[in-house]
């Protein structure tokens, strides 16, 4: 390779010339080196400025469109490439064909849209899986758009079949993101939003999602503050929504407005499942549930315990009772049906023929309507469960009840429920000859009394609720708990009958109304009408005193 200084003819100019030609030569030569020299220095400064001009020309094309900037790049490109010499330098064809490549993408930008110029594996996912769309990403974004936190809780679960968020107090924004991504999620089967204030609005939202919504069969509105507003949506849900099948309303204080919304729309809904307990329906709502009873044949499962239905209302759903042929469980409970409602309901079994399920606990149900459930008992085949707990029956109401189960041996009462009413020991007695026939199970409240059999004489006389009344009637049987008192009040009133151990009906009533003045005289007067006498018409004083009540015991047919 040539020396850098014999490129640039600067040799000679730094040799010591010999002579004085020698020297006029290094002259010459120093002159046309210094020549070539400000030839170069010429050339850089041009290369320098020419580039600064395309880079200045670059930058004022920045500012015009896209399509006049692309026109001034090729033509530069192809400028530069015709005036360059051919490089083997590979460092350089590798920064043209770079630039090149850029060029080409300006002019031909790739198309985003087509998935072939992606790698993605998007295909081969819907091809092995049905899951849809991310629902995380979708409730995330859906969140975003109405500005709120998405719930930690329902991120975790979102997946589930089963989504129970109770106690989480949704805002408006909250329950429409909710919403939103609820009509696209394919997985949720039972939502659970008890006790959320989701109010009209959130209300409102969940039932629009629900009229296209196919996926979700039970559904828990319970304690959220509901009003007329969410009723009508509720509605329209229900008479659009046919795969619904479990609909709770609890707790939301809603009143007989709101069953009149709804009564049309419960008459065609084919729910199986409703709950509208712990409201404040009266006896207008009593009357609507009757026709709905009457009319719907889907509803299999009915709770309006924790309400304020009365006698009136009672009798209308009796009468919706009689014509139902699907329902299998229904809660009255806590209504205060009183003795004309609990009769009304009675009656009502003697007719329908697919109820299992009756619970009438805290009605403040008496002895008539213990009397009129006897019938029931005996003659109904399809009641397997009756809960009576906590109402003002006597003893002898309980006795009632556990002879009829005694008496009919195909009875299919398989559960007798009497929490909170008091018993007697012959109620036990008759309960163990029950149970020794078939399984039945049977709650009661306290053992109150002893002296219904010999068995029972030594046991105490007084329980946990306090002092045994010392006369009671069980259907045309006279117990008397306390014959001593007996005996003395007939010495001290009617000393000449109790010396004659004879007495007459009259006698006999007047002592047992001073024993206990609370019996019901006409009861009274039956049994004692009823009472073994002799040919004088007198009854022997000796079975009162010390002989055991009668043990006659006729079942109400």
């Amino acid at each position: 390779m040539t020396d850098f200084g014999e490129h640039l003819g600067l040799k000679a100019a730094f040799s010591r010339p010999s002579s004085k030609s020698s020297k006029d030569s290094a002259d010459q030569e120093r002159n046309t080196s210094q020549s070539r020299c400000n030839t170069a220095l010429d050339r850089e400064k041009s290369t320098l400025s020419g580039a600064q001009g395309v880079l200045i020309t670059e930058l004022a094309y920045e500012s015009d469109g896209e399509e006049e900037r692309d026109k001034h790049d090729d033509a530069q490109l192809v400028e530069n490439t015709s005036d360059k010499q051919p490089i083997e330098d590979s460092s350089s064809t590798s920064s043209d064909a770079k630039r090149k490549s850029q060029v080409e993408t300006k002019i031909n930008p790739p198309d985003i849209f087509n998935d072939q110029e992606w790698d993605t594996d998007l295909e081969d996912e819907e091809e092995t899986t049905d899951m849809g769309p991310p629902f995380r990403g979708l409730y995330s974004y859906a969140c975003d758009r109405y500005g709120c936190n998405p719930k930690s809780y329902f991120m975790r679960h979102i997946e589930d079949k089963e989504v129970k968020m109770r106690h989480h107090g949704f805002t408006k924004s909250e329950s429409y993101a909710l919403a939103e991504v609820l009509k696209s999620i394919i997985t949720v089967d039972t939502l659970d939003l008890e006790d959320n204030w989701l109010r009209n609005v959130g209300c409102k939202q969940l039932c629009k999602m629900m009229l296209d919504n196919d996926n979700i069969h039970e559904m828990n509105l319970s304690q959220n503050q509901l009003g007329i507003e969410a009723a009508i949506q509720i509605g329209r849900m229900l008479k659009t929504n046919h795969t619904l099948q479990s609909l709770s309303l609890a707790a939301n204080a809603f009143e007989d407005n709101i069953a009149e919304l709804l009564a049309e729309p419960l008459e065609d809904c084919r729910l199986k499942f409703l709950r509208l307990s712990k409201n404040q329906f009266g006896d207008r709502t009593g009357q609507i549930l009757g026709g709905v009873l009457a009319a719907n044949d889907y509803i299999e499962t009915l709770d309006i315990s924790w309400n304020m239905i009365r006698g009136i209302g009672a009798t209308s759903l009796a009468k919706g009772l009689k014509e139902n042929i699907r329902l299998r469980v229904l809660d009255l409970s806590w209504n205060g049906f009183g003795e004309k409602g609990g009769i009304a309901i009675a009656e009502a079994l003697l007719v329908n023929s697919t109820l299992a399920e009756l619970n009438l606990s805290a009605n403040r149900l008496n002895d008539s309507v213990a009397t009129k459930f006897a019938k029931v008992i005996a003659v109904n085949e399809v009641l397997e469960i009756l809960k009576m707990n906590d109402n003002p029956m006597s003893t002898s109401g309980a006795i009632t009840l556990i002879t009829a189960l005694s008496n009919n041996p195909n009875s299919t009462i398989t559960n007798l429920e009497l929490q909170g009413n008091p018993v007697e020991y012959e109620f036990l007695r008759i309960l163990k000859e029950v149970q020794a026939a078939r399984t039945v199970t049977v709650s009661y409240g306290t053992v109150l009394r002893s002296g219904n059999t010999t068995q029972d004489l030594g046991k105490p006389a007084v329980g946990e609720c306090g002092p045994v009344k010392p006369v009671l009637i069980s259907e045309e049987n006279l117990i008397i708990n306390n014959r001593k008192r007996l005996q003395e009040l007939f010495t001290k009133y009617y000393i000449a009958s109790t010396e004659k151990g004879m007495c007459n009906p009259e006698e006999l009533i007047d002592c047992l109304l001073l024993m206990s003045p609370g019996l019901n005289t006409k009861q009274l007067n039956a049994v004692v009408q009823g009472m073994p006498r002799n040919h004088h018409n007198l009854i022997p004083l000796r079975n009162l005193f010390e002989a055991k009540e009668q043990k006659q015991r006729h079942m109400v047919s």
